[in-house]
């Protein structure tokens, strides 16, 4: 009864499309870039998916980095509406303003436009790169729903990658990636088919291959959340939890 609980109670799937990204932004929780990171492949993807409506889960967050780097974009896309997820797709709307690219997307996704929510990043940060308002706009008008994010700095959540970071170092920062004491059960799977426990962070926690996501969200309620300077720290102690997980698993 409890795992079924805690199932029900998680709104969404973190997929890690792609862990590059056309910006370089000195605020990112994950330091990504267009030399860094990996893409998710076709076979973890549809494993993911299938993961997901095992779960009863009904929506499906793509995420990043950037996910229009991974060129299987467009398969994803379609193998995820067709199958009939909510969809939110995280972006900085940089591809999106290629028009071969935009006229894809729409190809492929118009059919499920009250399906989709595009979140595109919008502020001082991102705009030093590429400013949305444009690509923004142009979704609009063609029926999709936007929501541009102002990543505030009142929002901004410090990880273990950007924390030594002058430009963000001195950020207060009160945006916790766990929310409400451990209540939001979001999780994520990397491009590598590993679990990441706290979506805002890139830490492994074992394979989709070997851990169920019942046995880890289970786990994920026991971690000690909201510490002061934001997410990385929720995860204070984190070896000695993931060891005891692994042994109570009985998992090398």
């Amino acid at each position: 009864m409890v795992m079924e609980r805690t199932l029900n109670e998680m709104k969404f799937l973190t997929l890690f499309i792609s862990l590059r990204c056309t910006n370089e932004c000195e605020h990112c929780v994950y330091a990504c870039g267009p030399d860094r990171g990996e893409d998710m492949s076709l076979e973890i993807f549809e494993k993911s998916i299938h993961i997901a409506k095992d779960n009863n889960i009904k929506k499906i967050n793509f995420f990043g980095g950037e996910p229009f780097f991974n060129f299987q974009i467009f398969n994803m896309l379609d193998y995820t509406l067709k199958n009939n997820f909510d969809l939110v797709l995280a972006t900085n709307g940089y591809f999106l303003n290629n028009d071969s690219l935009f006229d894809t997307f729409h190809e492929v996704t118009h059919r499920y436009k009250e399906r989709i929510m595009l979140c595109i990043g919008y502020d001082k940060y991102h705009k030093k790169y590429f400013d949305s308002t444009f690509i923004a706009n142009k979704l609009k008008n063609y029926g999709y729903h936007v929501k541009l994010e102002d990543y505030c700095e009142d929002e901004l959540i410090i990880s273990d990658l950007n924390k030594d970071r002058l430009n963000v170092n001195a950020i207060n920062s009160s945006s916790i990636c766990c929310c409400s004491n451990g209540k939001h059960h979001s999780v994520g799977i990397l491009p590598n088919g590993a679990w990441s426990i706290c979506p805002p962070s890139l830490l492994e926690f074992g394979n989709i291959e070997n851990i169920d996501l019942q046995d880890l969200l289970v786990f994920k309620q026991k971690l000690p959340f909201q510490y002061e300077k934001g997410c990385s720290l929720c995860l204070k102690d984190f070896d000695s939890y993931h060891k005891n997980f692994m042994d109570s698993m009985k998992i090398g």
